[in-house]
């Protein structure tokens, strides 16, 4: 298994975990959820058990309306 890390940013305030399960759980396993608030920003790492799965999930949810903001998604790089 090679899990995936996303980075989502541009988050609502009232984001809570509970949140991003119902977003990103249709596309398939989310095996963990970080939500890091950082100054006046609020941005979020979620671990997905496949790549394909993490791809769609890219793919559908970049851009999409949640809480009243368009969030950004994409693939963390980890260095």
């Amino acid at each position: 298994m090679s899990l995936v890390n996303i980075l989502v940013e541009n988050l609502s305030p009232e984001i809570v975990e509970s949140d991003l399960e119902k977003t990103f759980g249709p596309f398939g396993n989310v095996s963990s959820i970080s939500i890091i608030k950082e100054k006046n920003k609020k941005f979020a790492y979620i671990v997905m058990s496949k790549q394909e799965d993490a791809d769609a999930a890219i793919k559908s949810l970049n851009g999409k309306d949640l809480k009243g903001l368009k969030i950004i998604v994409k693939e963390a790089r980890v260095y």
